[in-house]
């Protein structure tokens, strides 16, 4: 009987329990070019998204993914897309352009923010900012944001002279790295069956070994 537990304890495992696995656990994009998605956040919007300009005026938003509460996140990924950020230099004489896009605070020349780094026109949709559990800002970013269940992110212009009247935000997204809380699989009608018939056997075999009553 010992070992038709055993059995019936393993096969319960297999039916009941998930693999983990570590990949992408969660995806969120706000398109700023449709009121239909995600508003201009009290900035002017159109076709382009919203119009941040450069007078010292910061844009800022946030993801929230608490649907992930019990994963394990290893990494978080932005890409911007956007125009009108210019070159940041004028024949590489002097600065013109420097709009920043950073995470972890609602300011992006705030030292405790991450600051991802400066956008320019010919790298839209600009990919790869990461921010991982690494060290200084950056851990302290992520460590927020595991801890709040989001993420916020920031664009201002920080150039010595600003070239471009606008800078307009067409959208962010976030993709969010790691490995899904471990779900319980529904066991298929066949398992039960299996399951039931193991069952039957088991108490049938002990029943077979109790002595008759005298």
């Amino acid at each position: 009987m010992k070992h038709m537990s055993s059995v019936l304890a393993a096969l319960s495992a297999v039916f009941l329990s998930g693999p983990a696995i570590a990949a992408v656990i969660g995806s969120y994009t706000y398109d700023y070019t449709s009121t239909g998605n995600r508003d201009g956040q009290g900035f002017a919007q159109s076709a382009a998204g919203v119009q941040i300009v450069d007078n010292g005026t910061i844009f800022t938003d946030s993801f929230a993914f608490g649907g992930l509460s019990g994963a394990t996140i290893d990494s978080f990924e932005l890409t911007f897309a956007f125009s009108g950020a210019g070159p940041t230099s004028f024949f590489g004489l002097f600065p013109i352009e420097q709009w920043n896009a950073s995470v972890g605070t609602t300011n992006p020349l705030d030292t405790s923010s991450f600051l991802l780094g400066t956008l320019v026109d010919d790298n839209s949709p600009a990919t790869g900012f990461v921010v991982s559990g690494s060290t200084g800002d950056e851990a302290d970013v992520f460590n927020a944001a595991l801890a709040n269940l989001g993420l916020s992110f920031s664009f201002a212009e920080n150039g010595i002279f600003n070239g471009v009247a606008a800078f307009d935000l067409a959208s962010v997204s976030l993709t969010v790295n790691g490995t899904a809380a471990s779900a319980v699989v529904p066991l298929p009608a066949p398992g039960f069956l299996l399951l039931a018939a193991l069952g039957g056997l088991g108490l049938m075999r002990r029943k077979s070994r109790t002595p008759a009553s005298v």
